[in-house]
């Protein structure tokens, strides 16, 4: 999964701020890795294919993730690029 570091905006109209959306993580970077942690804590670490890429200096936007050394890695298969998770 391909998270952009600065994708932390409180503030944007397309952003989910409904009790539900709310409940999953106070913006997308901290959805992402709370979901990562959820299918963890589902199947185990190590059990599934899942993993959290986190790309820096990159927000809400597709044409940053992928044009990335981290998104051409995943992409790619070469895993170029640093790779991170935690919460923020």
């Amino acid at each position: 999964m391909l998270l952009g570091r600065l994708d932390h905006a409180l503030i944007d109209p397309s952003k989910d701020d409904s009790c539900e959306g709310v409940a999953q993580g106070a913006h997308r970077l901290n959805r992402g890795v709370r979901f990562a942690r959820a299918v963890d804590d589902q199947y185990g670490s190590g059990n599934h294919k899942t993993r959290v890429v986190i790309v820096p200096g990159v927000g809400h936007s597709a044409a940053a993730i992928f044009t990335s050394p981290e998104g051409r890695g995943v992409l790619l298969g070469t895993d170029a690029g640093p790779a991170g998770s935690g919460a923020d």
